[in-house]
């Protein structure tokens, strides 16, 4: 009984943590799929080493789900929007790895992160509503999407 109370409690958690680093793993096979052009394509002085990469966004990917979790455990009039949000950005977060790394649109790799940008930030917003860690722990990965932000357009600008 003491195991299915448990479960119970954190089955949520393990749900949307175990369902963005799905996302994660998918979207990591597009970009080492695009390794060898973007090594090859101009990047500015403030890019961070590629092994950066995977360590912050599985960090980012376990923020999201465990927020989702929390928000998930609320049973808040806004469930059903966060559960959009939270789909969306996981998905607006696949497609742009496949924009920019298969397909190497710059251009429209950067219009589609500021998209989802405002996504991130609406998420952020419902699950603050929620649950007030849940929205806090957004910040992180608003921070790191004005970064790539910046990063993508610098790429896109001097190639």
């Amino acid at each position: 009984m003491i195991f299915l109370k448990k479960l119970k409690t954190y089955f949520p958690y393990i749900t949307f943590i175990g369902l963005a680093l799905f996302i994660g793993l998918i979207s990591g096979i597009f970009t080492n799929k695009g390794m060898a052009a973007y090594e090859l394509v101009s990047k500015p002085w403030f890019t961070p080493p590629s092994a950066l990469f995977p360590i912050v966004w599985t960090i980012l990917y376990i923020l999201v789900g465990y927020s989702m979790g929390r928000v998930w455990m609320t049973k808040s009039e806004a469930l059903p929007y966060c559960l959009m949000a939270y789909g969306a950005q996981l998905l607006g977060n696949l497609f742009w790895t496949i924009w920019f790394f298969l397909l190497q649109a710059y251009l429209f790799s950067f219009v589609w992160l500021v998209g989802l940008g405002f996504v991130v930030l609406i998420m952020a917003v419902l699950f603050f509503r929620a649950d007030k860690r849940a929205g806090v722990l957004q910040v992180p990965y608003l921070l790191w999407l004005i970064f790539a932000g910046v990063l993508n357009l610098q790429i896109y600008l001097l190639n």
